[in-house]
């Protein structure tokens, strides 16, 4: 989670660290931090 959540801050525009940082958050069963990282991921690779 820690990595994705670097990646995420570090290269904002790539929609694959906020997929991946959703899916580590839907797994430890955060969904809503989930469903925002993946609107994120969403609005940056429709």
């Amino acid at each position: 989670m820690a990595l994705w959540t670097h990646e995420a801050e570090k290269y904002p525009y790539v929609f694959l660290a906020y997929n991946n940082r959703a899916l580590a958050d839907e797994a430890q069963g955060n969904l809503s931090g989930a469903i925002v990282d993946y609107t994120k991921a969403i609005a940056l690779d429709p």
